[in-house]
């Protein structure tokens, strides 16, 4: 608004923006601001107004400032009705006018001259002058000299009246005061702020000025708050007040978030100030009028925490204390520049992450996977910590779970897999484990996620044969976790699939090289499913019947006779074991015969 009075200032007015400024003006004021209204219009009336000689066009005008005169008499107070009504504007064809009287009273001083006595022409003079002097567009106000008593008795007085008198009557007093009256003037301010500045600004400006300079210069801090009452400003002189005292902050609270053409100027003022000044009351002030400084937060030069305070009303600024974050992690691992002190600096990074964690798990999904995302691409590593505290206080919901199963497929770090695979899947967990399950931590993490350790075993079979026999070799080495048991309950639900897996053969093999105790098991499943053992591979049946032992020959003799000759033929050991089988129990069928 201030600007849009800045354009009225000048002698003339061209009609196509003074008509954008009365529309603006009508748009951008209501009952907290109509003052703007009554300046513009008493602006106006001193002005010239070239609007172009259509019909047309002079109707648009008196049309659009007859609506600014109706909008003005709605939002402001009944004393400026009368003002309103009787406002009006200069066109140019009257300031043609203007400089015809101006010929017509040099013709006449020329004319006295000649034809009268100095005397008469003096007379004519003044009269003309009288008349120039009683037009309104020229009337000025003369000053006149009021003691300071009669300014204190009138204003004491004043203070006494209902708000609708003192708004009829303050008209009337501000145009007699002078600098001077600027101290009772002061004196009377709480009481009459809004009524006397008002009427001050528009009747008596100089006044006004002086007025404001030396409340500014002489109030204390925590008084500096009713310079919200002024229509105008002097945003410089309490700016400047701000390097004398911290308390000036609530004052410009209120005034960045009610006048925001001053916005601009206090944010450049504060971020200067909290290089020098109260840096505790300068990040109050940043927080509570967070939405002024957001965009420019990094260049401030604020510390982590201090960002991670902000944070707490704006979520976006985690990911900035991420980055800074990151930054203090890369130093920490620079040998170049690794600091002296790296135990605390480690301590400080540790609770930062805990303290980022904390405050992410107050945000919404949205704020979350907008962390997540971005911090992702800078440490993946470092992302998985905050993951650590931010699950355990806030569990991810299904928007959050679906966005991490897309990260785990990109390129990231094994910290991070592990740190959100709990949350995964379980299809999407086993296959994870071709990359991840790679040695005995990982195998561990892995029994911790999935519950069910058969199932990782029985999983590993349906990996290619490298990866699967690498995995497959890892759990054989941690019996305590694959036991006897797990092992049986594996097999055995692999022996049903409608086709073997390629290890198969191998698992139980090396299964009971592991288990002893296996063996019964293990004869009854290779009874049970002998044609599609022997069907599918036979060298690894014969493998697998010469491990077994002495049990081997009742399997095969068990199995149909053809088998039976290709595997004796096979097999000189399985040979062999059948030959002394048969040998032995011939024996012990003569000696039960002799006994009986």
């Amino acid at each position: 608004m201030e600007e849009l009075m800045n354009r009225i200032s000048g002698k003339s007015i061209e009609y196509p923006g003074c008509m954008q400024d009365i529309k603006e003006l009508i748009g951008g004021t209501s009952k907290d601001n109509y003052y703007y209204c009554i300046v513009y219009i008493l602006l106006l009336k001193e002005q010239i107004i070239n609007i172009p000689e259509t019909e047309r066009d002079r109707t648009e005008f008196e049309d659009v400032f007859r609506r600014l005169k109706v909008h003005a008499k709605t939002i402001a107070g009944e004393e400026w009705g009368s003002m309103i009504d009787n406002s009006t504007y200069t066109i140019y064809k009257e300031e043609k006018s203007e400089e015809n009287r101006v010929e017509i009273l040099i013709n006449l001083v020329i004319e006295t001259l000649i034809r009268t006595s100095t005397a008469d022409m003096e007379r004519q003079v003044d009269a003309y002058l009288q008349e120039e002097i009683n037009d309104p567009r020229t009337e000025t106000k003369t000053q006149k000299n009021v003691s300071q008593d009669v300014i204190e008795e009138i204003l004491c007085n004043l203070t006494k009246l209902s708000d609708r008198d003192v708004k009829g009557q303050v008209g009337i007093v501000t145009p007699l005061l002078s600098e001077e009256h600027i101290p009772i003037i002061l004196k009377y301010l709480k009481s009459l702020s809004k009524v006397i500045l008002l009427s001050l600004y528009l009747n008596n400006k100089p006044v006004y000025d002086a007025l404001q300079k030396e409340f500014i210069r002489k109030e204390s801090s925590n008084d500096l708050i009713a310079l919200v009452d002024f229509p105008e400003i002097d945003i410089d002189g309490l700016l400047s007040r701000l390097y004398k005292s911290s308390s000036v902050f609530k004052t410009l609270d209120i005034i960045i978030k009610t006048r925001l053409i001053h916005r601009d100027k206090i944010v450049s003022t504060v971020i200067e100030y909290i290089k020098t000044g109260s840096r505790t009351k300068s990040i109050h002030f940043i927080r509570e009028n967070l939405e002024c400084f957001l965009g420019i937060i990094p260049e401030i030069g604020l510390g982590c925490e201090e960002v991670l305070l902000l944070a707490e009303r704006n979520k976006v600024l985690l990911n900035h204390a991420f980055k800074m974050m990151a930054e203090i992690k890369s130093e920490m691992k620079d040998k170049k520049r690794k600091p002296v002190n790296s135990q605390k600096k480690e301590k400080r990074l540790s609770n930062l992450i805990s303290a980022l964690a904390s405050e992410l798990s107050n945000g919404t999904d949205t704020e979350i996977v907008n962390f997540i995302v971005p911090s992702h691409e800078i440490d993946a590593d470092m992302l998985s910590k905050v993951c650590i505290g931010l699950f355990k206080a806030k569990q991810p919901s299904d928007t959050v779970k679906e966005v991490l199963s897309e990260l785990v497929t990109e390129d990231t770090t094994t910290s991070f897999v592990f740190t959100v695979m709990p949350y995964l899947k379980d299809v999407q967990k086993y296959k994870l484990m071709g990359k991840y399950l790679v040695d005995d931590v990982s195998l561990s993490l892995f029994t911790r996620i999935i519950k069910k350790p058969e199932d990782i075993f029985i999983y590993a079979h349906t990996l290619d044969t490298d990866t699967g026999n690498r995995i497959i070799q890892l759990c054989f080495t941690k019996p305590e976790i694959f036991t006897d048991r797990i092992l049986s309950v594996a097999i055995e639900e692999m022996s049903k699939m409608e086709v073997l897996p390629i290890l198969f053969m191998e698992t139980v093999r090396n299964s009971l090289k592991l288990f002893s105790n296996m063996k019964p098991f293990l004869v009854n499943l290779i009874k049970r499913e002998w044609s599609r053992l022997f069907r599918n591979n036979q060298n690894e049946l014969i493998i697998l019947l010469e491990s077994i032992g002495m049990p081997a020959t009742e399997i095969l003799l068990s199995i149909d006779e053809d088998h039976f000759m290709i595997i004796l033929n096979e097999s000189h050991t399985l040979k062999k074991r059948m030959t002394e089988y048969l040998i032995k129990h011939r024996c012990i069928y003569r000696i039960s015969i002799r006994h009986s």
